[in-house]
C-alpha cells in the first residue's frame, strides 16, 4: 500500500528497478473528481524527475513545475482534461538514465515494463497509448521522446521542454547524447499516431560552451525529420519556441500549460 502524502497524492517507496538494480519514489497525484466516482476512468501523464514536479509533493522544498497546479487549474475551466499524474524520482545517476545511449534503454524497460503496468493495475486508467504520455524538461525531455519514439503501442505523446540536444558534464555522455541525436533526426520509423510537443527558449545558454541557437536548431531539424515520418505541424506536433526562456525550472513551469492543453485537450461534449 502507498503511503499517503494528501487526499490527493499517494507515494511509492521504495520501487525498485530490475535491469537498473537500484530504488526510488513514485509518486500519484489524483484529480480531484476521482475520488466522487468508482467507474471513471483518466488518462495519465508519467513525468521525469519526479520530485521536481508536484507542487502537493512536500518531500522537497526545491523549486516545482507545478503540473497538478496546472492540471487542476486549466482542468477546472475547460482548457484540458482531468489526468492522473505518476511522477518518478530521479537518481543520482540522473545523466545516465535519462541518456537513451547510456542507460536509457533500462531506464525505458523500467517505465514500460514495471512503472505502467503497476499504476494501470492500482488506479483507474485509460490505459491505451492514445491516453498515455510522458514528459519531462532537459535530459527528462529527450528519455520522454526515446519513449515515445521506441514505445508508440504504450506512450502515444510526448512532451519535451528545452529537450537535451547537448554535451553532458562529461564528454563521453556528451558525446552520446548527440549519438541518440542524429538517430532522432535520421530516423523513419517514427509511428505517424504520436503526438509531441516541442519547445526551446531563446536564452537557453546552459554555459559558455553550449550555444542557444545551435541547440534550437537541432530541435528544429528533429520536426523536419517528423514531417517526413508523416506527422503534421500543429495536428501531430508543435515546436514552441518561448521568447526569453530560459534553461530554469521557473521558466518551464510558467508554460507547461503548452504541453497539457495540446496534448490533453477537453473532452469534447
Amino acid at each position: 500500500m502507498p503511503d499517503s502524502l494528501n487526499d490527493n497524492l499517494h507515494l511509492f517507496a521504495p520501487f525498485h528497478a530490475d535491469r537498473l538494480n537500484n530504488d526510488r519514489g513514485i509518486a500519484v497525484w489524483l484529480p480531484p473528481s476521482y475520488g466522487r466516482s468508482e467507474s471513471r476512468r483518466y488518462p495519465v501523464l508519467y513525468l521525469q524527475d519526479g520530485m521536481s514536479m508536484l507542487d502537493c509533493d512536500t518531500r522537497s522544498n526545491e523549486a516545482k513545475a507545478g503540473v497538478d497546479s496546472w492540471v487542476e487549474k486549466l482542468s477546472a475551466r475547460g482548457f484540458m482534461s482531468e489526468i492522473i499524474l505518476v511522477a518518478i524520482d530521479n537518481l543520482p545517476g540522473r545523466d545516465q538514465e535519462y541518456s537513451p545511449a547510456i542507460r536509457g534503454a533500462d531506464y525505458a524497460d523500467f517505465v514500460v515494463r514495471q512503472v505502467k503496468p503497476y499504476i494501470d493495475h492500482h488506479y483507474r486508467t485509460m490505459p491505451e497509448s492514445e491516453n498515455t504520455g510522458v514528459a519531462g524538461w532537459s535530459l527528462g525531455a529527450l528519455i520522454s521522446l526515446f519513449l515515445a519514439w521506441k514505445h508508440p503501442d504504450v506512450f502515444g505523446k510526448a512532451a519535451c521542454l528545452s529537450t537535451c540536444f547537448f554535451d553532458c558534464p562529461t564528454e563521453e555522455d556528451g558525446d552520446m547524447v548527440m549519438r541518440t541525436y542524429k538517430e532522432l533526426i535520421h530516423a523513419s520509423d517514427f509511428d505517424p499516431n504520436l503526438r509531441f510537443y516541442l519547445d526551446y527558449g531563446t536564452d537557453e545558454n546552459v554555459d559558455d560552451d553550449i550555444s542557444q541557437p545551435e541547440t534550437m536548431e537541432h530541435t528544429r531539424r528533429l520536426t523536419k525529420n517528423l514531417q517526413h515520418n508523416l506527422l503534421i505541424p500543429d495536428v501531430d506536433y508543435v515546436f514552441h519556441i518561448e521568447q526569453g526562456g530560459k534553461h530554469l525550472m521557473q521558466d518551464w513551469r510558467r508554460r507547461f500549460y503548452r504541453p497539457l492543453t495540446f496534448l490533453y485537450p477537453a473532452e469534447k461534449e
